[in-house]
This record gives C-alpha cells, sequence and structure tokens, in this order.
C-alpha cells in the first residue's frame, strides 16, 4: 500500500483550501450557561446516554460497524465512545490490517483516496472517517478519545504520541473532523496519578487540545469545539488541571470492575460535582454489564444502579458498556476481564436496552432546573443500597437500588400538594400512587424490594400538570 507521510504542513494547506474559515463546521453542542449541562447551540438540553466502544475503529468491519449503530440507534444511545489510538491496538492494525501510524504520530498513514473497494486507498483514517459519518447518519454523536493513556508520555519518544508530535496530531485530528458537527473530543486517555497532576503532563494534555482546537478552528480559541478530559477509574479530576479552561467538562470513571456493592459511583461523581470550577461531570466508564469479578458477573441491575446513583449525583447523562461490546471482541482476540461473548451478541444485553429508561425519565421533566438533593433523605443508607435524590422547581426524583423504604424531607419543591409515581427502570413503566402534602416528613416504601427490584420515586407539583414520568 501506498502511503503519504502526512506532515503538519500539508494537512493546514488542505484545510485552508478545502474548508475557509467562513464555512468550517463546529460541533453543535455547547455547556449550558449555569455549568452543569450540555445543550445545542439553541440552548436546548441534550442528554448523554452513552456507550463506550473503544475498539470500534479497531476491531470492526464497514458491514459491523453498521450493524452496531443499527443496534445502539434503536436503543436510543445518543453517543458512542471510541478510541482513535485505542488501549489494545495502540499503533497496531484494525480489522483491514492498516494502521494509523508508522512508528509514532509523527509518521501518520494516510491513502491517496478513500475508496473502500481498494485496499490501496481505504486507510485506517478512513475507517475512521466511515465510523464518524455512520453516527452523524442516525443523529448520534462521537465522543472520540484521541489517545489511551498508556500509548501517551511527555518524555518518552518510544511511545505512539509524545511531546514533540503531541500537537501535531491534534491538529491533525481537528482539521480531519473539521466539517463534522458530531465530534466531541476527550483528551486523558484514562490518565491516572502523576498523569493528572505533574507539570509535564499537564502540559502534554494542554498542547494536544490546542493542536485539536487550531486543527479545527485555525485558531487557538477553543469556544467552538467541545473537549472533556477523561481521568482513569476511581480518579478524581484536580482543581489544578480542571482550570485549564479548553476543558469543558469532566469525564471520570466509576469502575468498569467496580465491587458490586461499593457507592463509587454515586460518591465519585457527587465529589467531582462539587469540585471547583464548575464544569458539567460524567461517569464515562461506570460498571459493565457482564464483566466478571470475584463476585460474580455483573447484570442488568448493576448497570442500573450505577446509571441512575451517578445521573442523580449530578452527571449531565450517563454511559452504558458491556464488557463484550467495550472491547468489539470475538473469539480468538485478546480481551480481559473475563469476556466470553462475541460483540454482537454483548449487543443484546438486556442493560443495553433498558437505558434509555433514565433518558426518557430525565427528558419528562425540566432537566436544565434539576441538582442534587442529598439533604431531601434522612438516613440514604450506604453501599449498595445508598439512596440518591435529585430536584427541580417543581419536581423531584428519588432512586432505590434495591427497593428499601426511606423517609423524605418535604417542603423542598414547590406546590401545597404533590403527585406521586412509582417509575420502574426495568420497562420505563409509571404507576400513579395518589397524592401528598408538600410539609413535613414522609415514608415511601417501593412496590418490590430486593436485588434487582429498584425504583424511582417521582413526586410533582400537581400544578404543573406534567405528564406520567417517562413520557
Amino acid at each position: 500500500m501506498k502511503y503519504w507521510h502526512f506532515s503538519l504542513f500539508a494537512h493546514l494547506l488542505l484545510a485552508q483550501l478545502f474548508f475557509p474559515a467562513s464555512v468550517r463546521a463546529i460541533c453543535t453542542l455547547k455547556v449550558s450557561d449555569d455549568g452543569r449541562f450540555l445543550v445545542f447551540a439553541d440552548g436546548t438540553p441534550f442528554y448523554y446516554q452513552g456507550d463506550v466502544a473503544w475498539e470500534l475503529a479497531t476491531r470492526l468491519s464497514r458491514e459491523e460497524v453498521v450493524e452496531y449503530f443499527n443496534d445502539r440507534a434503536s436503543k436510543k444511545f445518543s453517543v458512542v465512545q471510541l478510541a482513535a489510538i485505542s488501549g489494545f491496538s495502540g499503533a497496531g492494525t484494525n480489522f483491514y490490517n492498516h494502521r494509523p501510524c508508522n512508528r509514532t504520530a509523527a509518521e501518520l498513514l494516510v491513502t491517496p483516496g478513500n475508496d473502500p473497494g481498494s485496499a490501496e486507498a481505504y486507510d485506517y483514517w478512513d475507517h475512521l472517517d466511515f465510523i464518524v459519518d455512520q453516527a452523524a447518519a442516525r443523529s448520534m454523536f462521537v465522543a472520540i478519545e484521541a489517545a489511551w493513556h498508556t500509548h501517551c508520555s511527555p518524555d518518552n519518544a518510544t511511545k505512539t504520541v509524545h511531546q514533540r508530535n503531541v500537537e501535531s496530531f491534534g491538529k491533525f485530528l481537528g482539521g480531519r473532523y473539521i466539517d463534522r458537527t458530531n465530534v466531541i473530543w476527550m483528551i486523558g486517555g484514562g490518565a491516572k496519578g502523576s498523569e493528572l497532576t505533574q507539570p509535564a503532563w499537564k502540559s502534554f494534555w494542554k498542547s494536544l487540545a490546542r493542536g485539536i482546537v487550531f486543527g479545527e478552528t485555525g485558531r487557538t480559541n477553543h469556544q467552538s469545539v467541545l473537549i472533556g478530559f477523561h481521568a482513569g477509574v476511581g480518579q478524581r479530576i484536580p482543581s489544578e488541571l480542571g482550570s485549564e479552561d479548553w476543558i469543558d467538562f469532566y469525564s471520570v470513571g466509576s469502575g468498569a470492575g467496580q465491587a458490586r456493592d461499593a457507592d463509587h459511583a454515586w460518591r465519585l461523581i457527587a465529589e467531582q460535582y462539587l469540585q471547583a470550577p464548575i464544569k458539567p461531570v460524567l461517569d464515562c466508564q461506570p460498571i459493565e454489564e457482564d464483566i466478571s469479578r470475584a463476585w460474580g458477573r455483573s447484570e442488568d441491575s448493576d448497570v442500573r444502579k450505577a446509571s441512575y446513583w451517578g445521573h442523580f449525583s449530578g452527571s449531565f447523562g450517563h454511559v452504558y458498556g458491556h464488557v463484550s461490546v467495550s472491547q468489539s471482541y470475538k473469539q480468538g482476540l485478546s480481551g480481559v476481564d473475563g469476556v466470553l461473548l462475541d460483540w454482537n451478541e454483548g449487543l443484546k444485553a438486556s442493560g443495553s436496552d433498558q437505558m434509555r429508561w433514565l433518558q426518557q425519565l430525565s427528558r419528562s421533566r425540566p432537566m436544565l432546573r434539576r441538582v442534587p438533593a442529598p439533604d431531601l433523605i434522612f438516613r440514604p443508607l450506604q453501599g449498595g443500597n445508598r439512596i440518591v435524590a435529585a430536584h427541580g422547581t417543581d419536581y423531584l426524583f428519588v432512586y432505590s437500588p434495591h427497593g428499601l423504604p426511606f423517609e423524605l424531607r418535604m417542603g423542598k419543591i414547590s406546590g401545597k400538594t404533590l403527585k406521586g409515581y412509582w417509575f420502574d427502570p426495568r420497562n420505563g413503566s409509571a404507576n400513579a400512587i395518589g397524592e401528598f402534602e408538600n410539609t413535613g416528613t414522609l415514608n415511601f416504601t417501593p412496590p418490590t424490594t430486593g436485588r434487582g427490584n429498584d425504583w424511582v420515586l417521582v413526586l410533582d407539583d400537581i400544578q404543573s400538570a406534567y405528564a406520567r414520568p417517562g413520557n
């Protein structure tokens, strides 16, 4: 195959020729005025229902990519999280035996043309283009992780992305997707420990962001480019890093393999939510369905719990992962975390279909008025029983992961009389349970109790006349 070793000069020249500044597209999303949510350009709230597919660009064929997107679109996912330089493959080959670069990102491998019928024309980056466009065709966004942290270094020149090529690599990425409006960028690649705190690493991540911004806009003003910083599992993003103005939102990971009844999902989000400076928060690596741990394999109830915990604790959306789909696993390929099923069997897992109900519940009440409300609950319990709450000006949500009873402090929202419902996270149904006085304290007992019997109490100011929750 004949490759162009793509130089930064050539890339910038092409961007200027084919995408003049007056017509360059920008991401249609931005941060809300209060710094807590993502919204469209007109201020309409955006619900981030993400699916983890880090290896999508490396392990699946074009036909398989279409199969993947058809499934996720049918289940109302709005974002797919994938990596340009992935954790498993790095600078290795994709499904078509093409590599992203020769040895490092200083030698990107780009061929003339993009005809998928020609092995000489269709390169690694053309395949990533195809994925981005398949998402756009279904009104979905892609959150592209520029490079996994294990393939990055500010001082080790043997790594795929290092200090001497990091900004030019960013410019290549930003310039390549200069005309796509459905790209969200993620930087950090699951960064941990010193990668979050050392000045050399901070400068490295900033250089990558600066390159992406310049590649997309032709200038250093990042306001039209949406970038999240992705910290590793169990890691908070420190204020010193979070204060960087190129970081638009915090993306943390409560744990792809957390202990079953640990409370990482709500606690990590709640702590990051309170940290200055205020920015939107997302749990982009929660526990995955069917992951194997000492306590067994995770189930749909485990991923539901992480999603509702995180969202009601301040996350601007939620992310789902299946251990097979996140790796795009196939028999014969390397895998981790006890993966058993091929990726397309993993698509069928029940948890992925249940994620839509949280989105529909969230969107059925004004999202931009919602805040976490831990003070509503007397004795919120600990571990896997933790009860979490959130409220708007005239409604509230309370999530009980195991259907245990709870006591609420009333008077937090408007209205003398409230209308109540039990919302079922398993199927999205909502049953009215009567009217309640909005004063003093009230006790509520969910319809069923036990693992897998999670419920959401919804209370509305009756004067607001909202439709049934989830509609």
